[in-house]
């Protein structure tokens, strides 16, 4: 005796619609893939040659990930010089698909509202093409979505309006477009956003303080935009915040002292804005930053000696201000610090000795400041410098000795002080120096012979005096300035080059210092002319000809009677 089994209505029902799914999947997934391969295939690319019914999706497609059921779950087709329009419509036919990567190709066309049919989406990666058009406001709708990057593309219009929907979006990545609008102020109910970077855009009015409700968020880049108003004070929120970045926007007010206890913070880019009034003390307590930029804004004040507690930090850039004061001697405890710029602001006082326990540091700008006193003979000790630029200020004195140490320096800049004394024979130890300025300064003495000319060399306004060194006219000078001194002897004959215009070392104008009527007769005479203009334009200054070769070569190319 059998028993039929019984199945429940309901049960068979839903084994129906799993059945059709399966179904469509497998007979025309391979047919969505051929309409995404014509719509974006070109002679540039190869990366669908293993798209065709001879191989396996699963296996064998490039860029083509599928899930444990066999089904496409990826499509990353990142860099691969596609061009044309995304068939989204098709796309989104894809019921399994949860990563679309197209980023770093040539595609264009907009985006269609077909995205709100890709309803597993999680992953949607379109930045570094042409995209153009605004964004359907659809997109935020999605509910799986956790990361949208549609940077460098020609978006426009206010994107994000929207924004409160997207309550799974954890990376937010629009930068290098044409958006515009405000932040609104719903943007707090995403609260799963890490990361924001809205750069180079034109979202303007002010950023929203409920911002600071956004408690997982790592990184805040709004750099060049129209953002104005100030900081908001419930940033202090944020404490989970690793990088901010507000930099090239039209910010005013000052700086909020609860920036201060961001502990987690690395990196904090404030620069080019119109802040005021001073740098916070409260700064010290940032244990973890590694970079402070507050170049080009109206901020006052001294620099507070709190700025000495954050040992990790490397690059320091507080120039473009109306700082005043002396620079604090504790900035000598930042043992990590490889770049630090001062410069145009207000700074008086000596430059402190502590400067010279910098062991990292490659960069160091303290031009146009009212610094006074001599410059301390522990800057000698930077071994790291390869670029010092104290010019502008009012710094007297000799220069010391002891900048002769400094291996590495290829920039020298101390021009425009009340420098006196001898220039010191140890500067001739500097064989890696290309540009070396002391003009405008009260150096006296003769130019030391030990001295190895750069490419670019200014000794102009001084009182130096005796003979240019005979060294200095078979080395590759570019730039020279000898004027306004009590120099004597004769310039050798080589300077007459200046008659051959500068187009001669110029590639880009070889062609413009040849007739274009020239007879066949000259035309010998002109490829040597042209010979030589290459070789004067080596990209390297070590790979071009001796001036005073340059001069015999031209001798020997003077057209034939």
């Amino acid at each position: 005796m059998s028993v039929e089994r019984q199945w429940p209505p309901c049960v068979l029902l839903s084994l129906l619609c799993f059945l059709s799914l399966v179904s469509f999947s497998e007979s025309d997934e391979f047919q969505v893939l051929l309409k995404i391969k014509s719509a974006l295939e070109n002679s540039h690319t190869n990366v669908f040659d293993s798209w065709t019914k001879n191989y396996s999706i699963c296996t064998s497609f490039t860029g083509i990930v599928c899930n444990f059921n066999g089904h496409v779950s990826e499509i990353s087709l990142v860099g691969q010089k596609l061009t044309g329009v995304v068939p989204f419509d098709s796309i989104c036919e894809l019921q399994w698909l949860e990563t679309l990567s197209l980023g770093s190709n040539f595609l264009k066309g907009s985006l269609t509202e077909d995205l709100k049919n890709c309803t597993g989406l999680q992953v949607l990666d379109l930045s570094s093409n042409s995209f153009t058009g605004n964004v359907p406001a659809g997109i935020w709708g999605l509910p799986n979505l956790t990361k949208i990057d549609l940077s460098w593309n020609q978006f426009q219009g206010s994107v994000i309006s929207n924004i409160g929907n997207a309550k799974t979006l954890a990376t937010l990545f629009l930068s290098g477009n044409q958006f515009t609008g405000e932040l609104p102020a719903a943007i707090s109910k995403a609260s799963s956003l890490e990361s924001i970077d809205l750069s180079w855009n034109k979202f303007s009015a002010e950023i929203p303080t409920t911002i600071g409700e956004l408690k997982k968020l790592s990184i805040l880049n709004l750099r060049h935009n129209l953002f104005s108003g100030s900081i908001p004070n419930s940033i202090r929120s944020l404490s989970s915040l690793r990088d901010i970045n507000l930099g090239l926007n039209a910010l005013s007010g000052e700086i909020p002292a609860s920036i201060g206890f961001l502990a987690k913070l690395n990196s904090l880019d404030l620069s080019r804005n119109n802040l005021s009034g001073q740098i916070p003390a409260s700064m010290g307590f940032l244990a973890n930053l590694t970079s402070l930029y507050l170049r080009g804004n109206k901020l006052s004040g001294q620099i507070p000696a709190s700025i000495g507690s954050l040992a990790n930090l490397t690059s320091l850039d507080l120039s473009h201000n109306k700082l005043s004061g002396k620079i604090p001697a504790s900035i000598g405890s930042l043992a990590s610090l490889t770049s630090l710029h001062l410069w145009s602001n207000k700074l008086s006082g000596k430059i402190p000795a502590s400067i010279g326990s910098l062991a990292s540091l490659t960069s160091l700008h303290l031009w146009s400041n009212k610094l006074s006193g001599q410059i301390p003979a522990s800057i000698g000790s930077l071994a790291s410098l390869t670029s010092l630029d104290l010019s502008s200020n009012n710094l007297s004195g000799q220069i010391p000795a002891s900048i002769g140490s400094l291996a590495s320096l290829t920039s020298l800049d101390l021009s425009s002080n009340k420098l006196s004394g001898q220039i010191p024979a140890s500067i001739g130890y500097l064989a890696t120096l290309a540009s070396l300025d002391l003009s405008d300064n009260k150096l006296s003495g003769e130019i030391p012979s030990s001295l190895w000319p750069p490419n670019s060399l200014d000794f102009s306004n001084n009182k130096l005096s005796g003979e240019i060194p005979s060294s200095f006219w078979s080395l590759r000078l570019d730039r020279f300035n000898f004027s306004n001194n009590m120099l004597t002897g004769r310039l050798p004959d080589f300077v007459t080059i200046n008659h051959y215009n500068s187009k001669m070392c110029n590639e880009e104008h070889i062609l413009d210092v040849v007739d274009s009527t020239i007879s066949e007769a000259l035309k010998e005479d002109a490829i040597k002319v042209l010979g030589i203009a290459i070789h004067c334009t080596a990209r390297e200054p070590r790979l071009r000809p001796f001036m005073t070769t340059v001069v015999q070569m031209l001798e020997e190319a003077k057209p034939r009677s």
